[in-house]
């Protein structure tokens, strides 16, 4: 991903609160989940608290995944990455106050793409909701920021291109972005043939999709 700049979300916002509805009620067990927005506007605007419940639903999911590449302190090291500049955060929690989900993305300049792009960076659903399709929801309201924007409003511009990066070991990821429409970029580490046959895999593979069929039904 490119670190070249990224936006201020601001004008955005509005996009933002209409595809995010302020609650989710979970069918099955008649759960209400409030959402709460969060900006990241300076590098340290959230407590580093909040941080770690963000962290902790990031391990309950795929700890495994980032201890085997990044080593035992990962935590450490995402808590610094989670308090980039101009994060965006969209969460739900419970009437306890308990973190169910989440979804982070940042508007940036993509220079491969050449273009602004938003790039997703974590969406993870407690593992006690997963079943309830969260994370589909939260990723079709995600792909809904692409909407034209009003013509008389000139300080937005249409989006047209998504990408994320994805642990290769995590198929159950990789697999559903595909169902989504994600392709593998041409720019991301592939796998590679051995004479022997054997595959080996990069730590991880950069997906893109460009504006078109985005939404997914259960």
């Amino acid at each position: 991903m490119s670190e070249f700049v990224n936006y201020d979300i601001t004008p955005y916002i509005h996009l933002i609160e209409k595809h995010f509805p302020s609650h989710i009620t979970i069918d099955e067990s008649h759960v209400t989940l409030e959402r709460r927005l969060h900006f990241n506007n300076t590098p340290n605007d959230l407590q580093d608290s909040n941080y770690k419940d963000y962290v902790d639903l990031v391990d309950s999911n795929i700890g495994p995944f980032y201890k085997k590449i990044d080593g035992p302190n990962w935590k450490k090291d995402k808590v610094e990455e989670m308090k980039h500049d101009k994060l965006v955060y969209i969460s739900y929690y419970s009437e306890t106050n308990k973190l169910i989900a989440f979804i982070s993305f940042v508007l940036t300049f993509d220079e491969y793409e050449l273009s602004r792009i938003f790039y997703l960076y974590e969406i993870h659903i407690s593992k006690n909701h997963q079943k309830a399709h969260l994370g589909t929801q939260l990723i079709n309201k995600f792909h809904s920021l692409n909407e034209t924007p009003n013509v008389d409003d000139l300080s937005i511009d249409k989006i047209e291109t998504f990408k994320l990066t994805v642990f290769s070991d995590n198929e159950v990821a990789v697999n559903w972005y595909r169902k989504l429409g994600y392709q593998i970029s041409s720019e991301s580490p592939t796998d590679r043939t051995l004479r022997s046959g054997r595959v080996i895999k990069p730590d991880y593979y950069i997906m893109v999709k460009h504006t078109s069929s985005l939404m997914v039904t259960r």
